[in-house]
C-alpha cells in the first residue's frame, strides 16, 4: 500500500501533460460608450442640473463661490450625451463656463450679513 501522497502525480506534472488552453476573454466595457453599443461615442454637451432650478435654493446662483469656504466652488452644471441621456460628468468644478475666482454674493449671504449687522446694532443700543 502506497502513502496517500503517492497515490496521484504532483499538479506540475498533470498541466504539463494537459493540451494548452486559451485564456478566456473578458466582457467588454460597454459602459463608456453610447446605448451600451461597442465604438459608438457619447455626443456630450453642457447643461445646468435639474436640480439648479429647485424651489428649495431659495435665491443661491446655479454655480458659487461661498463666503464661508472661499478655496470651494459649488457647480450645477453637467457633461452629458445627448443621443442616450446619460450623465457622464456629474459636476464640472474648475471646467464650469460660470466659473470665477472671486467670492459670489448670493441672497442667502446678504440675509446672513443683514443679520448680523442687526444684531450688532441691537447689542451695542444695549
Amino acid at each position: 500500500m502506497s502513502k496517500w501522497y503517492d497515490d496521484e502525480p504532483h499538479r506540475q506534472e498533470v498541466r504539463a501533460t494537459e493540451p494548452r488552453q486559451r485564456p478566456q476573454r473578458a466582457r467588454k466595457n460597454t459602459r463608456r460608450w453610447c446605448k451600451g453599443k461597442i465604438g459608438v461615442d457619447h455626443v456630450l454637451e453642457v447643461r445646468l442640473s435639474k436640480h439648479a432650478t429647485s424651489p428649495w435654493r431659495n435665491g443661491t446662483p446655479p454655480c458659487y463661490r461661498a463666503d464661508w469656504s472661499r478655496k470651494n466652488w459649488w457647480c450645477n452644471h453637467e457633461r452629458y450625451c445627448t443621443r442616450c441621456g446619460k450623465i457622464v460628468v456629474p459636476s464640472l468644478n474648475d471646467a464650469c463656463p460660470d466659473f470665477t475666482a472671486e467670492v459670489t454674493r448670493h441672497r442667502a449671504s446678504e440675509v446672513a450679513r443683514l443679520r448680523d449687522a442687526t444684531r450688532s446694532k441691537t447689542d451695542d443700543d444695549e
